[in-house]
């Protein structure tokens, strides 16, 4: 999934990077100690104070709600793979990978995603919080799930008319899904963050990197045989307005949700 990263608290850029766990940590350990670093040099820098006050409990809270949209967000995404319609670009990248390796379309994603952590978890460790994991774990499985659900239900043999209806049925649900995953400001997911990495680090502009990362997982993902077509153009026009039109309602929901679990709602 990609998203307008605007909406998350921005990376301080002057900490130091966090020492390497020992092989006897867990993962949840590993994550829970990289946000404790994000979080004393969010507060040492004075951005980000709203994220700085935040407790073990409340990151867990908003990882789970983060988990739920990308949950949600992937039967979208289905919908799209299943239609043969045209999908976002990291969707069209990693079908492109399916096409040629002959792995699931989620399994390709999560081994796409999976190298994008690693390489952040080398270079850059500062990019990383919870959120970040869950992205790299739980949608390539979500995304096999839903394709295995309705693949006998919705395919490419229906008429035009009900798979254009279908792609813009997916445009919302992604749409509601990306809102949950943005308000719950868990972090974000390897692929989200390289456009952000790289415009760091080039000293550029986010929109220009962010489009030419589209563009190079588009034209990448159609030359090794991933679906380009009305979907892609679809999920590029509406899944953003889609989002913000329910970001009033997903504050609500995230902010009850913190209220009622004793965590104080940023």
């Amino acid at each position: 999934m990609q998203h307008d990263t605007d909406s998350f608290p921005a990376m301080p850029s002057d900490r130091s990077e966090p020492s390497g766990a020992s092989p006897d940590v867990s993962l949840v350990e590993a994550a829970l100690a990289a946000t404790d670093d994000y979080l004393e040099s969010a507060a040492a820098s004075g951005r980000s104070v709203a994220a700085a006050r935040r407790g073990r409990r409340e990151w867990l809270i908003r990882t789970v709600l983060m988990v739920g949209g990308l949950c949600f967000a992937q039967i979208g995404v289905s919908l799209f793979v299943l239609t043969a319609i045209g999908s976002e670009p990291y969707t069209v990248f990693t079908q492109g990978l399916s096409v040629v390796f002959g792995y699931s379309i989620g399994l390709c994603h999560l081994a796409v995603t999976s190298l994008f952590l690693a390489f952040f978890v080398v270079f850059a460790r500062r990019y990383i919080l919870p959120g970040t994991f869950a992205g790299t774990f739980f949608a390539g499985p979500f995304l096999d799930m839903y394709t295995w659900l309705f693949g006998g239900i919705v395919t490419a043999g229906l008429a035009t008319p009900i798979r254009l209806g279908l792609a813009v049925l997916g445009c919302v649900i992604i749409g509601i899904g990306l809102s949950l995953i943005i308000r719950a400001d868990a972090g974000m997911g390897p692929n989200d963050l390289v456009p952000v990495f790289t415009a760091e680090k080039l000293r550029c502009q986010y929109r220009w990197v962010k489009i030419t990362f589209d563009s190079v997982l588009v034209a990448t993902g159609f030359v090794l045989g991933g679906v380009v077509g009305v979907g892609t153009v679809l999920s590029v026009v509406l899944v953003g307005p889609v989002a913000q039109f329910f970001f009033p309602t997903i504050d609500r929901l995230v902010g009850a949700v913190l209220a009622r679990t004793g965590c104080a709602a940023a």
